[in-house]
């Protein structure tokens, strides 16, 4: 049973994170065989000063909704999101 530790920007609606965890779980389901109903997933949402990324995910998503190339000074509502995934020594996954 993997263990997905999901970390955002804080302030998401409670939509965004669902949706962000069905779609993390279906690639399990895929990818890792991973048993249905077999959900173990942590989220932690972090303020801005303690969720930095800088331009390491290549783009800057606007308020609109759209990215555009990250640039130095390069401004909008960043959506970043990462997920570390563990699970135990030996599992067949």
């Amino acid at each position: 049973m993997p263990l997905l530790h999901i970390s955002l920007r804080a302030g998401k609606p409670e939509a965004y994170r669902q949706a962000i965890c069905d779609s993390l779980y279906r690639a399990m389901r895929e990818t890792l065989n991973v048993p249905e109903g077999d959900q173990f997933m942590v989220v932690t949402e972090h303020d801005a000063g303690n969720f930095r990324y800088g331009n390491a995910l290549g783009t800057v998503v606007t308020e609109t909704g759209h990215g555009e190339p990250a640039a130095h000074g390069a401004s909008g509502s960043r959506k970043g999101v990462g997920v570390r995934v563990a699970k135990q020594h030996g599992e067949r996954t």
